[in-house]
Protein backbone atom coordinates (compact mmCIF):
# COMPACT_ATOMS: atom_id res chain seq x y z
CA UNK A 1 0.00 0.00 0.00
CA UNK A 2 1.16 3.79 -0.91
CA UNK A 3 0.57 4.32 2.87
CA UNK A 4 3.25 2.38 3.27
CA UNK A 5 6.00 3.31 1.41
CA UNK A 6 9.04 4.62 3.16
CA UNK A 7 11.83 5.67 -0.09
CA UNK A 8 11.95 9.07 -0.90
CA UNK A 9 12.53 9.07 -4.96
CA UNK A 10 8.41 8.55 -6.83
CA UNK A 11 10.28 5.84 -8.78
CA UNK A 12 8.84 3.62 -5.72
CA UNK A 13 5.44 3.60 -7.71
CA UNK A 14 6.25 3.37 -11.35
CA UNK A 15 4.82 0.18 -11.88
CA UNK A 16 1.63 1.43 -10.43
CA UNK A 17 1.60 4.79 -12.00
CA UNK A 18 2.16 3.16 -15.49
CA UNK A 19 -0.72 0.82 -14.82
CA UNK A 20 -2.55 4.32 -13.89
CA UNK A 21 -1.46 6.37 -16.83
CA UNK A 22 -2.59 3.37 -19.30
CA UNK A 23 -6.05 3.41 -18.13
CA UNK A 24 -6.70 6.86 -18.35
CA UNK A 25 -5.34 6.46 -21.98
CA UNK A 26 -7.49 3.32 -22.74
CA UNK A 27 -10.23 5.45 -21.35
CA UNK A 28 -9.53 8.86 -23.72
CA UNK A 29 -5.95 8.15 -25.85
CA UNK A 30 -6.15 12.00 -26.53
CA UNK A 31 -5.92 12.96 -23.38
CA UNK A 32 -2.64 13.59 -22.42
CA UNK A 33 0.23 13.87 -24.93
CA UNK A 34 3.79 13.66 -25.04
CA UNK A 35 5.82 16.31 -25.71
CA UNK A 36 8.98 14.84 -26.24
CA UNK A 37 8.92 15.72 -29.98
CA UNK A 38 9.60 19.29 -28.46
CA UNK A 39 13.04 20.73 -27.91
CA UNK A 40 13.08 19.90 -24.08
CA UNK A 41 15.92 18.27 -21.95
CA UNK A 42 13.71 16.20 -19.66
CA UNK A 43 14.92 12.51 -17.07
CA UNK A 44 14.04 8.93 -18.49
CA UNK A 45 11.79 8.73 -15.01
CA UNK A 46 9.61 11.63 -16.02
CA UNK A 47 6.40 11.19 -17.63
CA UNK A 48 6.66 13.97 -20.44
CA UNK A 49 2.39 14.08 -20.46
CA UNK A 50 0.40 17.28 -21.20
CA UNK A 51 -3.06 18.02 -22.62
CA UNK A 52 -3.01 18.84 -26.57
CA UNK A 53 -3.82 22.74 -25.84
CA UNK A 54 -0.92 23.07 -22.90
CA UNK A 55 1.67 21.29 -24.85
CA UNK A 56 0.91 23.61 -27.92
CA UNK A 57 1.65 26.49 -25.87
CA UNK A 58 4.64 24.81 -24.24
CA UNK A 59 5.53 24.75 -28.26
CA UNK A 60 5.10 28.52 -28.79
CA UNK A 61 7.14 29.62 -25.70
CA UNK A 62 9.99 27.25 -26.72
CA UNK A 63 9.88 28.43 -29.88
CA UNK A 64 9.85 32.10 -28.86
CA UNK A 65 12.67 31.89 -26.62
CA UNK A 66 14.31 29.47 -28.87
CA UNK A 67 16.36 27.17 -26.51
CA UNK A 68 15.95 23.84 -24.77
CA UNK A 69 13.59 23.94 -21.99
CA UNK A 70 15.08 21.72 -18.93
CA UNK A 71 12.15 20.36 -17.00
CA UNK A 72 12.50 19.94 -13.92
CA UNK A 73 8.82 18.36 -13.09
CA UNK A 74 6.02 16.50 -15.68
CA UNK A 75 3.38 15.06 -15.19
CA UNK A 76 2.86 13.23 -11.86
CA UNK A 77 -0.27 10.44 -11.48
CA UNK A 78 -2.16 10.43 -8.40
CA UNK A 79 0.20 7.87 -6.57
CA UNK A 80 3.01 9.46 -7.01
CA UNK A 81 1.52 12.99 -5.82
CA UNK A 82 0.12 10.84 -2.87
CA UNK A 83 3.57 9.96 -2.08
CA UNK A 84 4.87 13.68 -2.09
CA UNK A 85 2.10 14.84 0.00
CA UNK A 86 3.22 12.31 2.53
CA UNK A 87 6.91 12.82 2.34
CA UNK A 88 6.20 16.62 3.02
CA UNK A 89 3.95 15.81 5.72
CA UNK A 90 6.43 14.39 7.80
CA UNK A 91 8.71 16.21 7.10
CA UNK A 92 10.76 13.70 5.28
CA UNK A 93 12.85 13.56 1.68
CA UNK A 94 13.96 17.33 1.74
CA UNK A 95 10.26 18.07 0.71
CA UNK A 96 9.22 21.63 1.70
CA UNK A 97 5.70 21.79 0.17
CA UNK A 98 3.63 19.62 -1.93
CA UNK A 99 -0.12 19.62 -2.73
CA UNK A 100 -2.65 16.76 -1.59
CA UNK A 101 -2.83 14.21 -4.78
CA UNK A 102 -6.88 15.26 -4.48
CA UNK A 103 -6.55 18.79 -5.55
CA UNK A 104 -7.83 19.51 -9.36
CA UNK A 105 -10.03 15.75 -9.51
CA UNK A 106 -13.61 16.84 -9.49
CA UNK A 107 -15.92 14.33 -8.66
CA UNK A 108 -16.75 12.19 -12.05
CA UNK A 109 -13.52 12.94 -13.80
CA UNK A 110 -10.38 14.59 -13.92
Amino acid sequence: MLKNVQVCPTSSVTGLSEQLIAEIQRIDSNLLVSFTDLNVAIREDQFPLLRLPAKEALRRAIKARDTTLIVNSAYRTIAQQYLLYKQYKENRCGISLAAKSSNGIKKGGF
